[in-house]
This record gives C-alpha cells, sequence and structure tokens, in this order.
C-alpha cells in the first residue's frame, strides 16, 4: 500500500516528483521501541538492549526486501533500480 502512496502524492517541484517516482524509497521505523524496551525494563544501553535491537532490524529488513520484491514482480522494478550494482553491493554480499 505505501508504494501506491508514491503515486498519489503532492510534491511543490517538478524534480521532486521525478525522484519519487524514479526510487520510489519509502520511510520505515520503529517507533515506540525506546519506550517498548523500558516497558520491559531493558535499559537501552545494555547487551541485552543491543541483541533485541540487531534481531528487530534484521526481522525488519528480511521482511521489507520480501515485500520490495513482491511489488517488483506485480509492477516491475523502479526505474532507477541497477540489479547488476544491488548484487554487487556489500550490503547483499553480507546481509542476505
Amino acid at each position: 500500500m505505501m508504494d501506491n502512496v508514491c503515486d498519489i502524492t503532492y510534491t511543490p517541484v517538478p524534480v521532486q516528483k521525478e525522484n519519487l517516482l524514479n526510487k520510489r524509497r519509502l520511510g520505515m521505523g520503529v517507533l515506540g521501541y525506546a519506550s517498548a524496551l523500558a516497558m520491559m525494563k531493558i535499559p537501552f544501553n545494555s547487551e541485552e538492549a543491543l541483541f533485541m535491537t540487531e534481531e528487530l532490524m534484521q526481522f525488519i529488513v528480511n521482511y521489507a526486501y520480501q515485500a520490495s520484491a513482491l511489488i517488483a514482480k506485480e509492477k516491475g522494478s523502479f526505474p532507477l533500480f541497477d540489479k547488476d550494482k544491488f548484487l554487487e553491493s556489500k550490503f547483499v554480499k553480507t546481509a542476505l
């Protein structure tokens, strides 16, 4: 659904719309994570919090890439996607 927002978002400057459609970037975050740690009585700067953060981010990254691949399957890849550059990236070689 968030990908469709790119198509209907108003931008005041035409180049912003062009960038939005060519890159199709979406903001993702973890609003409330620090509060969740506090509710679990886990200090924000503890080893346990660091471990949980790593696990949470791996989960988010994996599902974000999976969702991106499914959108690409449905709609085609975004205009500026460079498969070769992506596959050679340090991120892909180490994270996926």
